[in-house]
């Protein structure tokens, strides 16, 4: 037998073993696909309390940081010196803290008032989705998608609670529930197996009375909204602009009446935003009456 042959014949032997390992794992995983596992309420509160306390260090932490960058931005300004040109940096860093600090109060407030779920559920698979995509520049960049599957059902999940668990781990998790079932939320506490035994009832996702994501909407509308709000935009620059002297009389019309013309613009692409989302929530009505009568209000 020649080398070329031995290589092929090792090749189709791991490829055998693969596909015997995951066969034994699939009927391994054939008792999880159940649905969520359902828990007792205390043992709902006793996860939800060690999720409280992650939150308020991490409002803790955001408080702290937009701080700095509040006192960063006064410092730069009452330093009045060429240094000033740098308070964009600590004014976006604080911006953006400013929007991670609310979702994570309103994360906070959900576990106060108990709006969120513990369920319990063997990790029978795991996967990532990667997205590849290139500029006109010939710049390419990849983005990931983490994706778990608990108990047969597949879920989104960050990055970071990916990495918490992996195939055959039995773990409790915290949902918080969206208005579309593919943005909920997911927080892991990996488990011992034997935890299952405890559970009480089952819960399927799919019968919530909840779309799994938003209807498609119409694109022309997204689309001339972003171009009426972009024309006010350049309306508002060029109204600001009133040094710049106007090259033909149609600029200076415009320039004369931005004001007018700005808040007209920003009107009707407010106006075109809304009506998309009339189209969308009458179009998630209509699904989730269907589903109501596959189901059933008892859901």
């Amino acid at each position: 037998m020649g080398l070329f042959d031995k290589v092929r014949e090792s090749l189709a032997e791991a490829r055998e073993r693969v596909r015997l390992e995951e066969a034994a794992r699939y009927q391994r995983m054939a008792p999880y696909r159940r649905g969520y596992d359902v828990y007792p309420d205390e043992v709902r509160r006793h996860f939800g309390i060690i999720l409280r306390r992650e939150y308020i260090v991490k409002v803790l932490r955001d408080t702290v940081i937009i701080g700095l960058c509040a006192l960063g931005c006064i410092f730069l300004i009452k330093d009045k010196s060429d240094a000033v040109m740098f308070i964009f940096i600590p004014l976006i860093v604080g911006l953006i803290m400013l929007f991670v600090w609310i979702s994570d109060v309103r994360r906070l407030m959900r576990l106060e008032v108990g709006s969120y779920d513990l369920f319990g559920a063997m990790v029978t698979n795991t996967r990532i989705e990667e997205h590849t995509t290139t500029d006109s520049d010939g710049s390419s960049s990849t983005s990931y998608n983490y994706f778990v599957t608990l108990n047969g059902i597949e879920c989104e999940v960050s990055s970071k609670e990916y990495r918490k668990v992996s195939v055959e781990t039995y773990c409790y998790f915290i949902r918080f529930p969206a208005k579309y079932i593919k943005d909920d939320k997911f927080y892991f506490f990996p488990s011992d197996v034997a935890e299952a035994q405890q559970r009480i009832g089952q819960h399927y996702p799919g019968r919530e009375m909840r779309l799994r994501s938003a209807p498609r909407g119409k694109g022309y509308l997204i689309f001339l909204a972003v171009l009426v709000l972009f024309f006010c935009f350049i309306t508002c620059c060029i109204g600001l602009m009133a040094n710049v002297r106007a090259q033909s009389e149609l600029m200076q019309l415009w320039q004369d009446n931005w004001q007018l013309i700005g808040a007209s613009s920003g009107i009707i692409g407010a106006a075109l935003i809304l009506l998309h989302r009339h189209y969308i929530n009458e179009m998630a009505e209509q699904q989730l009456e269907e589903k109501r009568r596959r189901y059933g209000d008892s859901q």
